[in-house]
């Protein structure tokens, strides 16, 4: 008892001179600045007519004044079933944690027996009660290695949570701002019925009087055929998208109108700030650099399994005849210590090292392709949103101009100054101006949420 002892401190006092010689992980630079990715400025630079007030540290809801958009928003927050998974996977990812440190220390574990034997001339019982601790030492760090992969796992879990939180935000805007704009296409196509059919009725009328020919009133009742055909198109494109709207927001997808008819007004764009200080920011470029930190613990840990490891059992117990002198007798005890090392396995923990590199080397491009993912966004957001404010505002002119030529269509015909294809022309011309403007507005808002969500932006 005394060797075994003796061979069990001699096995702690040496554990402890090698701790020292703990594996460390390979190394990444995590914001490269030789990088070509990273520039000083965004090229892209973004034209307002109004000041930017905005800064980063203000929320997606502040790019707007809508108060059923922030109230929708909030609602995608609580019951959006996509988040909720993802918060359910994340504290999943807690719980591994727990399970992963729990390796670093000794497993306590404690027995009690009795038993009762009767041999026809006697009857006797024994109880036992017995205490046992195993405890595999860290020696290399091979535990402290994992758990800490584990940790990285679960803050990349916990960011991608961030993520997705922004993102179902931002989704959930632009289809707030897609179902009003389809409401309103939906409005101008009973406009745009109700304006073919007054023209049919003044055709007929000119028809019927001699004045007008059969071409004329047939091209004036394929007009609003096809204006009828529009109608019921633009009503299915705004249940469908107000569905959209209400699958994000947790909602029954019954496509029944409750957005208004009113797009969101909005605010000054965001504040563009440097490129590293943006990408720092993002929680899916965070998520992708916490993957790359916990691939880089894994080739750590390989590495550690590959060396000796050191085990450490203790027992303790006791024996009785009666319960009750259970905790009072003499107390037996050992301690023992092994150390175990692989001497052969065909290559199989090396090539495990060899794998795990080869993984943190994907990772760490997985990585940089995320940053340069999150650059293009940035750059398409301010190109975007410069482009459309120069487009929305030439198309305004385009509709006042079509509404001009309109306004006298109807007298012009009539006084035979033009002919019945003119004044078709211009109404669909209108109405399609109409159109285009609905969408370059609905496409500006759209990439002023994406653009606010790439800079970083969240809820």
């Amino acid at each position: 008892m005394k060797l075994t002892f003796l061979t069990g401190t001699v096995v702690i006092g040496t554990a402890i001179i090698l701790a020292g010689c703990a594996v460390t992980p390979p190394t990444f630079e995590q914001l490269p600045q030789q990088s070509p990715l990273l520039k000083e400025t965004w090229i892209s630079t973004q034209t307002s007519t109004q000041a930017s007030t905005l800064t980063l540290t203000e929320s997606l809801l502040a790019l707007f004044d809508d108060a059923s958009l922030t109230q929708l928003v909030k609602q995608s927050q609580q019951r959006n079933l996509s988040l909720l998974q993802q918060k359910s996977a994340m504290q999943a990812m807690a719980a591994t944690l727990t399970q992963a440190d729990a390796a670093l220390y000794p497993e306590v574990s404690s027995t009690l027996l009795s038993s009762r034997q009767d041999t026809g001339s006697s009857i006797s019982q024994n109880h036992s009660l017995t205490l046992d601790v195993s405890w595999e030492l860290d020696l290399w760090g091979r535990w402290g290695a994992e758990s800490d992969a584990v940790l990285m796992d679960f803050e990349a879990s916990r960011s991608t949570y961030l993520s997705l939180k922004d993102s179902i935000a931002a989704q959930t805007m632009q289809a707030y701002i897609d179902a009003v704009s389809q409401s309103q296409l939906a409005a101008l196509s009973d406009e745009k019925y109700l304006s073919f059919e007054k023209t049919l009725t003044v055709v007929l009328s000119q028809y019927q009087s001699g004045t007008a020919d059969l071409d004329e009133l047939t091209e004036a009742r394929q007009n609003l055929a096809s204006a009828r055909a529009d109608r019921v198109e633009s009503k299915l494109l705004q249940r469908n998208a107000i569905r959209t709207l209400q699958v994000l927001a947790g909602g029954y997808p019954d496509g029944m109108d409750f957005v208004g008819s009113t797009l969101p007004v909005m605010l000054s764009p965001p504040d563009a700030d440097v490129p590293a200080t943006v990408l720092a920011r993002r929680p899916d470029v965070q998520s992708a650099w916490f993957s790359v930190q916990s691939a880089a613990w894994t080739v750590a840990a390989k590495e550690a399994a590959q060396l000796p490891d050191i085990s450490l059992t203790t027992t303790l117990g006791n024996s009785s005849e009666s319960l009750k002198d259970l905790l009072t007798g003499d107390t037996i005890w050992n301690l023992a210590a092994s150390i175990g090392y692989t001497l052969f396995d065909s290559g199989a923990l090396k090539a495990q090292v060899t794998q795990s590199q080869s993984l943190a080397e994907q990772s760490y491009y997985l990585y940089l392709e995320t940053l340069l993912t999150a650059l293009n966004e940035v750059e398409t957001g301010l190109d975007t949103e410069q482009a459309y404010y120069k487009f929305e505002s030439a198309q305004r002119e385009v509709v006042v101009q079509a509404s001009l030529l309109l306004a006298n269509a109807e007298q012009d015909y009539r006084d035979g100054l033009i002919d019945i294809s003119d004044w078709l022309t211009y109404q669909r011309s209108y109405f399609d101006e109409q159109s285009a403007l609905i969408d370059a507005l609905n496409q500006r808002l759209q990439n002023r949420v994406s653009l606010g969500l790439a800079l970083g932006l969240g809820v």
